[in-house]
C-alpha cells in the first residue's frame, strides 16, 4: 500500500504529465484518475484506519465531481462495465460482515449514498443492486444501533430517489412521444 501511494504521488508531481494549457477541470479529473487505483487498494486494506481514509477520500472525489468514472472498464463477466462500477465495487467489498469496523461501515454507507444520489454519476443495474445489497447487509450485520439506523434511512433515501428518477424518466418519455407525433 505504501509503495502504491508513493508511486501515485510521484505521478501526480511529474512535470512531464502537467500541461500548462490544460483546463483545470481536465487536470483535476486526470489527477483523480491517477489516485483512484491507490484509493481502491486502500479500500481492500485490512487496516480500518486506511479503509476509512480511502473510502472517505473516494466519497469526496465523487461528491465534488472530480471523478465521473464514465470510461469503459470491462471485465469478463460484464463487458459493459464502467470505471465507476469498479470503484463502487471496491467500496462495497470493504464490508466483510459483522467483523467490519463500525467507522468503516459508516464510510461505506456514506460513499454509496453519495454515488447513487449524485446527479453527475450514473449508477445503474448491477452496481445499484450491489450498493443497496451492501447497505442492507450492513443494516442486518452491524452491532451498532447508529449504523443500523443510518443504513435503514439510507436505503429509504436511495429507493425513494430511484423511484423518483423512474417516474421522471417515464414522464419525459411520454412528453417525447407526444411531441414526436406532431
Amino acid at each position: 500500500m505504501k509503495k502504491e501511494s508513493s508511486s501515485a504521488l510521484l505521478r501526480l508531481k511529474d512535470p512531464d504529465q502537467n500541461d500548462e494549457n490544460e483546463d483545470p477541470q481536465q487536470k483535476a479529473c486526470r489527477q483523480a484518475e491517477i489516485a483512484i487505483r491507490t484509493l481502491e487498494s486502500g479500500c481492500k486494506s485490512k487496516s480500518p484506519s486506511i479503509q476509512i481514509v480511502a473510502i472517505d477520500t473516494l466519497c469526496k472525489v465523487l461528491a465534488h465531481a472530480q471523478y465521473l468514472g464514465n470510461t469503459p472498464d470491462p471485465d469478463e463477466e460484464n463487458p459493459n462495465r464502467l470505471a465507476i462500477d469498479r470503484v463502487l465495487q471496491s467500496v462495497a467489498d470493504a464490508f466483510q460482515g459483522v467483523n467490519t469496523d463500525e467507522n468503516v461501515q459508516l464510510q461505506i454507507i456514506k460513499a454509496l449514498l453519495t454515488a447513487v444520489s449524485s446527479s453527475h454519476i450514473a449508477v445503474h443495474e448491477t452496481t445499484l443492486l450491489n450498493s443497496v445489497r451492501t447497505i442492507y447487509n450492513i443494516h442486518l450485520a452491524s452491532k451498532s444501533l447508529v449504523n443500523q439506523t443510518t443504513a435503514r434511512a439510507t436505503l429509504t433515501q436511495i429507493l425513494s430517489l430511484v423511484f423518483s428518477r423512474m417516474e421522471t424518466a417515464a414522464l419525459e418519455e411520454i412528453e417525447y412521444i407526444q411531441v414526436s407525433k406532431f
